[in-house]
C-alpha cells in the first residue's frame, strides 16, 4: 500500500436536510412503493416518520449499538422523498455497514445510490470511490475520484485516495503525477505538507535515482509540518538505506520524542544503533532519550518496563561503563517498586560519574520514598525499623546537599532538601528556606516552566491563594501538554451520552457517575464509605479503584457497595493500566460524571482528565484548594471552607453544599469511649517551625500542669528533633509531650478519641477544621477549657458533642450524599450553557 499505515476515514452521519427542504418536500412524506416493516430501537413509532428525527438518532446509536443504527437508517430510506435523500441516506448506511465490516454489503448500497445524485455531492463520490477501492474494485474507483476532484479540487482527501488507486494498479508513475498535480493545488492549504510526504515515499521506492528527489520532498514536508512523527520516521527510513546512520537515528529519535508510541521508529532505532556498532556516544544518547521518553510516557502509559529493562541490561553487558544503563536500569526498578535494587543502581551510577546531578536526585528521591514505604507498615514500629528508617531520611537530605554544592541554584535539588527537613521537623533557617523556595517558583512559572514545588505540597507552605493557584495552573497545563501525543492516537472522545434509561415506567431517567481513587482500602478515603448511600433509582454509580486488593475490611465494603459489575481493580496507572486504557475505558463506559478523590496526591490521574474522558469531570476530598486545572469544571467544598469571597482562586466552578462537604461515616463507625486522661491531641505530620505555633503551645501547656501534648510518632524520624525543641523549654514542658505508635486504623480512630481537645494546625488544616479562626482567639479557647473551672465546661462540651453528634449535620451523611447528587444534577442540566456559573446547592 501507498501509506504504510492508512488513515481510517473519518465516520461522519451527514444531516443535509436543507437539500430536501429546499425542494419544498415535507420532512414527514412518504416514500412511495411497499413498505416494509422495520423499526427504530429507542425511537417512538410516531417519530418513524420524521426523516430529521431518525437521522439524529441514528447519528447517537452510531457509537454505541451500530446495528440499532443501521436499523434506523433503514426505515429512514423508506421515508426518503427524492433522489437526493435517498442517496444521503445510502451513504450512512454504507458508512454503519462499513464500520461494521461488511464492505461488500457497504458498496451495495452506496453503487444503489443514483448516479446523478452522487455526482452532484462530493462526498457521496469520494466515500463511493473509497469503498470501490477497499472492495479491489480499483478500476471503477478512479472514476468516482475524478468526480470527487471536479467538485473540490483542493481536497487532500481526493489526491491521497486517487493515488492509491493508481498505486494498487501498478502504476507507481501515474501515483506520482497525481501527487505532482494535488501539491500545486494545495500549495495553500496546510495539507500540502501531506503531498511532499507522498511524493517523497514515492520517489523513494523508484529507486536510488530519486533519492535526492525523494529526500528534498521529505524535507519539505518536515518543514511544513514539524510535528508530524511519521514524516519523520520515513525520513529516517530513506537515511538509513543510505548508510548514514547518525542522521538516520537521529530522525527516528525526534519521532520517538513526538510520538513515544510509535513501535515502528523504536525498532528501526535500535536496528541503526546495531549498524552503528553500538558506538558509546550514540548509545548513550538513545539512553537518554529512553529515559526522558519513560518518564513522560513510556513507563506511564505504554507500561514498557520490561522491554526497557532488557535494553537497558543489554547496553549494561556490552559496557558497565555507560552511566546511562545504570541510571535506566534503577529507573526501571524504582518503576516496579523495588526500592532497594533502585538505590544499588544508581549508585553504580555515581562511581562511573558521581557528579550527575539526575542520578543523585534519582538516588535522593528513593531513599525518601523507601523510607516512607517502611514507615506505613505498622509492623515496622520498633527500635530496629526506626534506626534504619533514621538512616534513610538521613541519607535522602545529605544526597540533595550535595547535589547543592555542585549546584547552589538546582530548585529540584533544594526544595526536596527543605521538605526532607521539614518532615522530619528540622526546621533550621525556615523563614530564609520559604523566601528561596517561593522566588524559584515564581521564576520556573515566568520561565514558562512547571514549577518544582508540586501542587499537593505547596498546600503544606505558608504561601499566598495567588501563588499556589499559579503553582498548580502551571502543573495543570504540563500534564495536558505531556498527553497531547495520546490525543492524537486517541482522536475525539464521544461526550454525546444519553441518561441511562429508567428500569419501569415512572421512573426517572440515570445519571452515571465514577469515583476514581488510588485509596479504596485502607486509607482516610477508603474509611468514608458512602457509596451505597446513592439513590439508585436515579444514579448509576462506579467505582474504578487505581491499585489493589489490600485485604482491608474497607477494601471489602467498597467493592460491596456499588451494583454487580460496577467496581472495577484496575491496579496502579501507568503501570498495570496505562493512561490511554484508562481514558478509553471511562469514555467507553459512559460516564456522564468522573470523580477524582485524589486531586494532586500521590497517584493522582490528571494526565487522564486532561485527555477529558467524561462530560463533567469533579474534584472531591483530595484537595482543598484548587487543581489549577480548566479540565477539571467542578470543585466540591462548602461556604466555610470555600468561602464565596475565594472563589476567583480557583480555575474549576465551585459546587458549594450546604453544612459540610466532608463525607464520614462516623456515626455508623465510631464507637463512644470514656474519658481517661487530659490530654491535648495532635499530627507531627503538619507541624512547621513558626514562633507564633510554639509559643501557643507553650502557652497552652503552662495554663494546666497535668495536661499533655499528645503527638502521633508519624513520621516517627521527628520525634528526636521535636523532643530536642521541648528541650529549650525545660523539663516541665518536655516531659509532658508524649508519642504514640501507629496501628490498624480502627484502633487509631478510638484511641484518638481519648484526647479531651484537638488542636488542628494552621497552613495545612484537617479537612473539618475552622480554618479562618484566629490563631490568638483558638489558643484563648484552649486555655479556657483545660485551666481551672473550664475542665468542668471542657466536660460539659464533649458531653454535649457526643450526645448530639447523631443528629448534627455534618455527620448525616445520608443527608450529605442527597446534597451532593442535587449538585451533580444541576451541574449535568447546565452543561448545556457551559457550566459557567458556581452552584450552591440549598
Amino acid at each position: 500500500m501507498l501509506h504504510r499505515r492508512r488513515r481510517a476515514l473519518e465516520l461522519v452521519l451527514l444531516i443535509l436536510l436543507a437539500n430536501i427542504l429546499s425542494q419544498g418536500v415535507s420532512k414527514k412524506s412518504k416514500a412511495k412503493g411497499k413498505q416494509i416493516n422495520l423499526a427504530c430501537p429507542g425511537l417512538s413509532k410516531r417519530d418513524h416518520s420524521d426523516l430529521e428525527k431518525l437521522l439524529l438518532h441514528a447519528s447517537r446509536l452510531l457509537n454505541s449499538d451500530v446495528a440499532g443504527a443501521k436499523s434506523c437508517l433503514q426505515v429512514a430510506l423508506q421515508q426518503a422523498p427524492n433522489d437526493m435523500s435517498r442517496a444521503q441516506v445510502l451513504y450512512n448506511l454504507a458508512i454503519v455497514t462499513r464500520q461494521a465490516g461488511d464492505i461488500q454489503q457497504a458498496l451495495k448500497y452506496i453503487e444503489s445510490a443514483s448516479s446523478d445524485a452522487i455526482e452532484q455531492w462530493f462526498q457521496g463520490a469520494l466515500i463511493r470511490g473509497v469503498i470501490q477501492l477497499e472492495s479491489n474494485h480499483v478500476q471503477t474507483s478512479l472514476y468516482s475520484f475524478a468526480v470527487a476532484k471536479r467538485l473540490q479540487p483542493t481536497s487532500v482527501a481526493v489526491y491521497r485516495n486517487l493515488a492509491q488507486a493508481y498505486y494498487n494498479l501498478g502504476e507507481p508513475l501515474q501515483a506520482r503525477e497525481v501527487w505532482e498535480e494535488g501539491i500545486v493545488a494545495l500549495l495553500e492549504q496546510e495539507e500540502c505538507a501531506e503531498g511532499f510526504f507522498n511524493l517523497g515515499l514515492l520517489l523513494r521506492e523508484q529507486g536510488s535515482h530519486f533519492r535526492k528527489q525523494s529526500e528534498m520532498n521529505y524535507k519539505a514536508a518536515i518543514r511544513l509540518d514539524p510535528t508530524s512523527s511519521r514524516y519523520r520516521y520515513s525520513y529516517g527510513n530513506l537515511l538509513f538505506d543510505e548508510r548514514r546512520m547518525d542522521e538516520a537515528i537521529a530522525m527516528f529519535s525526534s519521532a520517538i520524542r513526538i510520538d513515544p508510541s510509535l513501535e515502528d521508529a523504536r525498532n528501526n532505532l535500535g536496528n541503526a544503533l546495531r549498524q552503528s556498532g553500538w558506538l558509546r556516544e550514540v548509545l548513550a544518547k538513545c539512553l537518554k532519550l529512553a529515559c526522558n521518553s519513560v518518564q513522560q510516557t513510556v513507563f506511564q502509559d505504554l507500561g514498557m518496563l520490561d522491554e526497557t529493562r532488557r535494553v537497558a541490561d543489554a547496553a549494561y553487558k556490552i559496557n558497565p561503563r555507560i552511566v546511562e544503563a545504570s541510571i535506566l536500569r534503577g529507573s526501571v526498578d524504582y518503576a516496579k517498586g523495588f526500592m532497594r535494587e533502585a538505590i544499588e543502581r544508581y549508585k553504580e551510577a555515581l562511581k562511573l560519574d558521581p557528579t550527575s546531578q539526575q542520578t543523585l536526585l534519582n538516588l535522593g528521591n528513593t531513599y525518601g520514598d523507601l523510607y516512607r514505604q517502611l514507615e506505613a507498615r505498622v509492623t515496622n514500629q520498633n527500635s530496629e525499623a526506626r534506626k534504619e528508617m533514621r538512616e534513610l531520611q538521613n541519607s535522602c537530605i545529605q544526597v540533595y546537599k550535595k547535589m547543592l554544592v555542585l549546584d547552589p541554584i538546582d530548585a529540584q535539588a533544594f526544595l526536596n532538601m527543605v521538605w526532607a527537613q521539614k518532615y522530619a521537623c528540622e526546621w533550621a533557617n525556615w523563614e530564609e528556606n520559604l523566601r528561596r523556595i517561593e522566588e524559584m517558583a515564581r521564576m520556573q512559572i515566568k520561565q514558562g516552566k512547571p514549577p518544582s514545588l508540586k501542587p499537593f505540597l505547596a498546600l503544606a507552605f505558608p504561601i499566598s491563594p495567588t501563588l499556589y493557584l499559579d503553582i498548580a495552573r502551571a502543573h495543570a497545563q504540563e500534564e495536558q501538554k505531556n498527553t497531547n501525543p495520546l490525543r492524537r492516537i486517541l482522536g475525539a472522545l464521544d461526550h454525546s451520552h444519553q441518561l441511562l434509561k429508567p428500569a419501569g415506567k415512572g421512573k426517572s431517567s440515570k445519571l452515571r457517575i465514577a469515583y476514581m481513587s488510588t485509596d479504596l482500602g485502607d486509607h482516610p478515603v477508603g474509611h468514608q464509605a458512602w457509596f451505597s448511600l446513592h439513590d439508585q433509582k436515579r444514579f448509576d454509580v462506579i467505582l474504578l479503584a487505581l491499585s489493589r486488593n489490600d485485604g482491608s475490611e474497607w477494601w471489602r465494603k467498597n467493592s460491596a457497595m456499588v451494583p454487580d459489575g460496577n467496581f472495577f481493580e484496575l491496579g496502579k496507572l501507568g503501570h498495570e493500566i496505562s493512561c490511554s486504557d484508562l481514558t478509553r475505558k471511562i469514555n467507553k463506559l459512559g460516564v456522564h460524571v468522573l470523580i477524582t478523590l485524589n486531586g494532586w496526591t500521590s497517584g493522582h490521574q490528571m494526565d487522564v482528565l486532561s485527555l477529558k474522558p467524561a462530560p463533567i469531570q469533579v474534584e472531591y476530598m483530595g484537595s482543598h484548594d484548587s487543581t489549577g486545572a480548566t479540565y477539571i469544571d467542578l470543585f466540591v467544598s462548602d461556604r466555610v471552607a470555600t468561602p464565596p469571597e475565594f472563589y476567583n482562586h480557583f480555575t474549576e466552578r465551585i459546587l458549594s453544599t450546604p453544612d459540610t462537604f466532608f463525607m464520614n461515616e462516623y456515626k455508623q463507625s465510631r464507637a463512644h469511649v470514656p474519658d481517661l486522661a487530659d490530654a491535648v491531641y495532635s499530627d507531627v505530620e503538619k507541624l512547621r517551625r513558626d514562633d507564633d505555633l510554639s509559643e501557643s503551645y507553650r502557652n497552652i501547656d503552662r495554663t494546666s500542669h497535668d495536661a499533655y501534648l499528645w503527638l502521633l510518632r508519624l513520621p516517627s524520624t521527628a520525634e528526636y528533633n521535636l523532643r530536642k525543641e521541648a528541650d529549650v523549654y525545660g523539663e516541665q514542658v518536655a516531659s509532658r509531650i508524649l508519642f504514640s505508635d501507629r496501628i490498624d486504623w480502627s484502633s487509631h480512630l478510638v484511641i484518638k478519641s481519648l484526647a479531651n481537645l484537638s488542636l488542628d494546625n494552621p497552613v495545612f488544616n484537617s479537612h473539618t477544621s475552622a480554618v479562618d479562626i484566629l490563631w490568638d482567639e483558638y489558643e484563648a479557647l484552649a486555655r479556657r477549657l483545660i485551666a481551672g473551672e473550664g475542665r468542668k465546661a471542657l466536660h460539659n462540651l464533649r458531653q454535649t458533642l457526643q450526645a448530639r453528634r447523631r443528629e448534627a449535620a455534618s455527620f448525616d451523611t445520608q443527608k450529605l450524599v442527597l446534597n451532593f447528587e442535587r449538585g451533580l444534577k444541576i451541574g449535568w442540566d447546565l452543561l448545556d450553557s457551559g457550566l459557567s456559573y458556581h452552584i450552591h446547592v440549598n
